[in-house]
């Protein structure tokens, strides 16, 4: 049975909304965010392999895990990264919710934030994209497109699955 102080756990692609919808949901709910790239030193923002190592992999992946093994409730955004880290955590510990975007969305998100962004970056990190969103779909609870809304509008999805789902596992 799912515990009324599950941490919920918001996870994407870099560009999909995990932070800004983050802290707006968890003040919807009245929960404690906390942001994986803060925990990790890493900025904000939309982050390709390019600005990443496995040292930043491995911190991300060991702060989640003590993250998931507090009593909580907390709302936590994550990076795709940690998928690995959610298998292994008892799905009692958290309720996950992937946020997706089109690819015409990250594109668009991703090439505001990195113009030099090449053709051959973009097109690495759309087919990682569409890998990490199948692993996710053994994991997550809820899909939740970000295409063409606001946080705000994000967020209140999110809080109707949260608020429709099973109590039984």
């Amino acid at each position: 049975m799912r515990r009324a102080t599950t941490h919920i756990v918001l996870l994407g692609a870099p560009g999909c909304g995990k932070s800004r919808t983050g802290s707006v949901f968890a003040r919807q709910i009245g929960r404690p965010f906390l942001d994986a790239n803060s925990a990790s030193d890493i900025p904000s923002g939309h982050l390709l392999h390019r600005h990443r190592s496995p040292e930043v992999d491995e911190a991300e992946r060991a702060w989640l895990g003590r993250v998931l093994a507090t009593s909580g409730p907390l709302v936590v955004s994550a990076p795709w990264e940690v998928l690995d880290v959610l298998e292994s955590i008892e799905r009692d510990r958290f309720w996950g919710v992937w946020l997706a975007a089109s690819s015409e969305t990250l594109t668009e998100r991703l090439h505001a934030d990195d113009p030099d962004l090449s053709a051959g970056e973009l097109a690495t990190y759309l087919e990682h994209y569409a890998a990490m969103a199948d692993i996710a779909a053994r994991v997550v609870d809820v899909r939740v497109r970000t295409d063409d809304r606001t946080p705000d509008r994000v967020a209140a999805e999110i809080l109707k699955g949260w608020r429709s789902r099973s109590l039984v596992a």
